[in-house]
């Protein structure tokens, strides 16, 4: 089955938005872990969230604009646009250490 990007960029100055709807992204999230495969968060240069990124095995884009079209941060514009994209690992470090999930608070 094939990889697909989700990559959803956030609206400028979506913050306390994000923060709102955080809640039921995360129920969302969790209702669709059986097709994730990678998740998290991308970070402006000023250390303020500024959209996610997902990998999903599906069957098509079409099932993930379908999904999609429920996801909270979209539905209550917090992202500006999401773009999904067909994905092909072209190189994966096997000394990558395993990332505890959820990750440990940073200090």
């Amino acid at each position: 089955m094939p990889l697909y990007a989700v990559i959803g960029l956030d609206r400028p100055n979506s913050t306390s938005l994000r923060d709102q709807e955080r809640a039921a992204h995360r129920d969302f999230s969790r209702a669709h872990v059986d097709i994730t495969r990678i998740a998290g968060a991308l970070w402006d240069s000023d250390g303020n969230q500024c959209g996610t990124l997902k990998i999903f095995e599906a069957e098509s884009a079409d099932q993930l604009r379908a999904i999609y079209a429920d996801e909270p941060f979209f539905k209550a514009g917090v992202y500006e646009s999401i773009h999904i994209i067909e994905w092909r690992i072209a190189y994966y470090d096997k000394a990558f250490p395993a990332i505890p999930y959820p990750p440990a608070p940073s200090s």
